[in-house]
């Protein structure tokens, strides 16, 4: 298996399609699904509870079994991560999918903000929001095979100001992903993506039209989404 790093996706090169999963009786097929939306402290977002709900409708009918955890506060998103990790140790192919907040550290740590979170200071990002470390450990833990990490997140910068000044923008590059893990972003590492003026996202609304073309490999399926997003968006956010 060979890993590497193109225009913000880390690719692993395989025979996977959804397709060919959906085609695959034998093979479990997991999906958490994550859209957070109405948050109450920071600035609420308009689109990933819609996109949260459209992805995991396309994913059911590719043969996923999925979760779908909407609004969610930082216990219910433990739980559920908790659960995907659980579901995925039986082998088969794993996907978590978040929309919604997200923010890096100035230590390269990416974290992603549940509903209800109350942060004014760096610190308080370790205990009131998730680290997308404790994700992949999980996928690396359940030695399955085949994972999927896409994060919608970093739609703007919610936090204060003074928080600001001493975080960078966006979410950061993943350098290390555990083996047999693909990890998408909906846009270049350190930027900024849109939460988008219809329905979806830019990133949601072009993996939507892609995620059940059949027969399209993994690879050529997020090429297509961002190629699409970096048109749509004429260059502003390109995954």
């Amino acid at each position: 298996m060979l890993l590497r790093c193109v225009t913000g996706f880390i690719l692993l090169y395989s025979l996977f399609s959804f397709e060919v999963l959906a085609s695959t009786k034998t093979e479990s097929r997991t999906a958490l699904i994550i859209g957070n939306s109405h948050y109450k402290n920071i600035s609420a977002l308009v689109n990933p509870a819609h996109d949260a709900k459209d992805i995991a409708t396309a994913l059911k009918q590719t043969g996923f079994k999925v979760d779908l955890v909407l609004d969610a506060n930082y216990d219910q998103m433990d739980e559920a991560i908790t659960r995907f990790g659980d579901g995925i140790r039986n082998g088969g192919v794993g996907l978590f999918y978040y929309a919604g907040h997200g923010i890096q550290l100035k230590n390269g740590k990416n974290y992603l903000i549940p509903i209800g979170s109350k942060i004014s200071r760096q610190r308080h990002v370790r205990t009131q929001a998730i680290n997308v470390e404790d994700i992949l450990m999980e996928m690396e833990q359940a030695n399955n095979g085949f994972n999927m990490l896409v994060l919608d997140a970093c739609r703007n910068n919610p936090l204060p100001r003074s928080f600001s000044r001493n975080s960078k923008k966006g979410l950061a590059q993943i350098s290390n992903p555990p083996k047999g893990t693909l990890v998408a972003f909906a846009t270049a590492a350190g930027d900024v993506a849109l939460d988008g003026e219809g329905r979806n996202s830019p990133f949601a609304k072009h993996l939507l039209k892609n995620i059940k073309t059949p027969g399209l490999h993994v690879e050529t399926m997020f090429r297509k989404v961002s190629s699409g997003v970096k048109k749509q968006t004429r260059g502003q956010q390109i995954p």
